[in-house]
């Protein structure tokens, strides 16, 4: 397999694969027939610049966020969508949906919308001159909110409203909990609740709202956290390393990966008594026995690369890293395409080989390729520059440089 990016004069891009048995290129290929030479390349799942980030339910309406500096709604168990614009087109990176407001975290705050995502208006804005103000995660927890800011330079930060969104209060009390990607909430059996937040630093609780904080990694191997999840008395944190539950309240951590074909987990997501799972490689898993054990249900999904997972109702939803959507009503068993992807692909590419091992670079994420080269997983947020040397990945970015 041979990886090459194209950068058309009528303005198409992407990255293409051509499969060889043997990897020889004279020059004298250059008089071969160009129609058969176009005939041979096959544009491949991304790597793309627009990605389904998250999913949101306010009232009857579901909301599917992209960074693309739009949403999806949809009023009808998310069979027909239609597509908005975020105020001051901002990349949308979070959502999440509180009484009749719609909360939207941006690469530079906060936005509330109380019509539906018609109008919005700044709620949280970065007064600090950080590099960064990117809110990449929201919960809601009755009348609570929780935002995670990523301020740059490997530093995170929490917020919390209690009004609905209207006012919001730093409650990361000198914790740096970099790149904070989700929360989970539950009752603590005496009337209160316990906020988990999970980053690429590992888990951190709070047993008050957030007035205090404490990391809590006991047996996490991999604190590249992703996601969080929590089923009856059990707390699930996906991981690039797979899938870790804890039954103490995030005390100790176990593996829990049996089934499990990839250890890539991008999202969790929880429907009655069923956990699914989406990784960025093998698709999606189920696991109907408090995650002992997983089975793939990944039959008809457009892609294997699944960077969001939503259980709605009865409605299983999946986004990929290009924008599409699939929708499943009976727990996965099968899947129909109901948003399909813009495929704005990016063009700012850069591509390296280190041994078997194909790399792509995008505004937003370093990729690899997979096995067979038609999907692109993201691995590291953000580089702007990579270089390679053996088997060694060097990125820069604005947050400085990595290894």
């Amino acid at each position: 397999m041979v990886v090459a990016t194209f950068n058309g004069c009528g303005g198409d891009r992407g990255v293409f694969m051509i499969r060889t048995a043997t990897y020889i290129f004279l020059f004298g290929a250059l008089l071969l027939d160009p129609a058969r030479l176009h005939g041979q390349w096959i544009q491949t799942h991304g790597p793309y610049d627009t990605f389904v980030t998250c999913f949101a339910v306010c009232d009857s309406a579901i909301f599917v966020a992209n960074n693309a500096a739009t949403f999806n709604r949809s009023i009808d168990s998310g069979r027909t969508w239609t597509t908005h614009v975020v105020a001051r087109s901002a990349n949308l990176l979070s959502l999440a949906a509180i009484g009749a407001y719609v909360i939207a975290g941006v690469e530079w705050g906060l936005l509330r919308s109380s019509d539906g995502g018609a109008t919005w208006t700044t709620v949280l804005a970065n007064a600090g001159g950080h590099p960064e103000y990117n809110v990449y995660s929201l919960a809601v927890s009755d009348s609570n909110i929780l935002a995670g800011v990523d301020i740059g330079v490997g530093t995170g930060e929490i917020f919390l409203s209690t009004d609905a969104g209207a006012s919001w209060t730093n409650v990361s009390r000198g914790v740096n909990f970099g790149k904070v990607s989700a929360f989970a909430i539950e009752t603590n059996g005496i009337g209160g609740k316990q906020v988990f937040a999970c980053s690429d630093r590992g888990v951190y609780l709070s047993t008050n709202t957030g007035a205090s904080w404490s990391q809590i990694n006991n047996g996490l191997k991999d604190r590249h956290v992703t996601s969080l999840a929590i089923l009856g008395t059990r707390v699930f944190a996906g991981t690039r390393g797979g899938v870790f539950e804890s039954s103490n309240s995030g005390t100790t951590w176990a593996s829990t990966s049996l089934g499990l074909t990839s250890k890539l987990v991008s999202s969790l997501s929880v429907s009655g008594s069923n956990l699914f799972l989406g990784t960025w490689d093998q698709g999606v898993f189920l696991s109907a026995d408090s995650g002992k054990s997983w089975t793939s249900i990944s039959n008809g999904l457009y892609s294997n690369c699944v960077n969001a997972l939503g259980c709605i109702g009865n409605n299983l939803l999946a986004g990929f890293m290009d924008g599409t959507v699939c929708r499943s009503t009976d727990f996965g068993t099968s899947w129909s395409t109901v948003i399909s992807g813009s495929i704005r692909i990016s063009s700012s590419q850069l591509l390296a080989a280190i041994g078997n091992t194909v790399l792509g670079n995008t505004q937003f994420y370093l990729y690899t390729a997979s096995p067979d080269g038609m999907d692109w997983i993201p691995t590291l947020h953000g580089p702007s520059l990579f270089a390679s040397r053996d088997s060694i990945v060097y990125t820069i970015s604005d947050s400085g440089a990595c290894v």
